[in-house]
């Protein structure tokens, strides 16, 4: 078995696990494997990551993360962890869907659940379709995509989890919950993103 292949079952598995267990335990497997010694860091050296995954100095501790002081003299996270990083945030996304279709498949309005309704079906599709698009992106090549793809999938991912947050209403915004969750892999994103993400046009 080759190395690449190695890398893409590592990455599926990852994906599985956000899906399932949630972000947190999806980026502690992964950095269990691409990055066992030494904490992640993005482009300012910053890094955030699962408490006790990796000795980090300094670190603040957050709800189940924890964050340090940029190092730019510190290694970057590897382009194999960065696009696993991807992979981890479509799992989470794939998780949020599915929490949100099952909760409007629950409620009702006029005798009919939410999930029926044309415009939550319609919302629910276009996410579906960037979710498949990112899969189908990630899953072309045995090598990591470009920094670049990456950095667009990113901001794919993160408008698909907004949009999937808005069907929940107030729900989607309560801590703990799904609005944390979103915007845990969201913070993730942006520690290791290349560029200032169109998401936040405040930044420079």
């Amino acid at each position: 078995m080759t190395v690449a292949v190695d890398l893409h079952r590592c990455w599926r598995e990852c994906r599985g696990l956000a899906r399932r267990e949630g972000l947190v335990e999806a980026v502690r497997a992964l950095n269990a494997v691409l990055s066992p010694d030494a904490p992640p860091r993005g482009p300012g050296g910053h890094a955030l990551l699962p408490s006790g995954a990796a000795p980090l100095p300094g670190g603040q501790e957050g709800p189940g993360l924890l964050a340090a002081e940029p190092d730019t003299a510190a290694a970057r996270a590897s382009e194999q962890w960065r696009a696993g990083l991807v992979w981890v945030r479509l799992g989470a996304s794939e998780g949020l869907r599915d929490a949100v279709v099952a909760r409007l498949a629950e409620r009702t309005t006029e005798g009919a659940p939410l999930l029926m309704k044309q415009m939550v079906k319609g919302s629910l599709a276009d996410v579906l379709m960037e979710q498949l698009e990112a899969e189908g992106v990630l899953s072309a090549s045995e090598e990591p995509p470009p920094a670049a793809e990456l950095e667009r999938l990113h901001e794919r991912i993160t408008l698909a989890d907004r949009a999937l947050l808005r069907l929940l209403g107030a729900h989607g915004f309560t801590v703990p919950g799904p609005g944390w969750d979103a915007h845990l892999s969201e913070l993730l994103a942006d520690v290791h993103r290349e560029l200032p993400s169109p998401t936040h046009p405040e930044q420079p």
